[in-house]
């Protein structure tokens, strides 16, 4: 079906996201995204994952660099704000995921409810827990 599509030349609008981070010199580095922007566990382990090798595929290859990953995270605070609305911080942020699609990181469902095209992100915020 996907090939079919791809194929048809059929034209479907998506949402895209965007965002300004702050850079290593403190500089602002505007940001677009179509799935999920993420920070927090989700980028420590993504990382993990990206320098890990992949003879395992990536599924697995991420399910242990989650379990690595979780093992050594320390959640910081996190200020973030929505739409130029008022700055909000969360101590203790494992994960912030402004979400358009439902999975990332190797099939992990953070947004069950999130619609690439529906013109909403999901926001995802998991804080003030500890895995071990």
């Amino acid at each position: 079906n996907n090939l079919k599509a791809l194929l048809s030349g059929e034209q479907h609008p998506v949402d895209v996201g965007s965002g300004i981070l702050k850079g290593p010199e403190g500089e602002a580095r505007p940001r677009f995204f179509l799935n999920i922007a993420s920070c927090g566990s989700s980028a420590f382990i993504a990382k993990l994952a990206n320098e890990a090798p992949k003879f395992w595929g990536g599924t697995l290859t991420y399910l242990g660099a989650t379990v690595r990953g979780m093992a050594t995270f320390s959640p910081p605070a996190l200020r973030y704000r929505c739409d130029g609305g008022e700055w909000t911080q969360v101590e203790g942020v494992n994960c912030l995921a402004v979400c358009n699609g439902k999975y990332f990181g190797g099939g992990m469902k953070v947004a069950p409810e999130a619609e690439i095209s529906d013109g909403a992100f999901d926001i995802t915020l998991i804080s003030g827990c500890n895995v071990f």
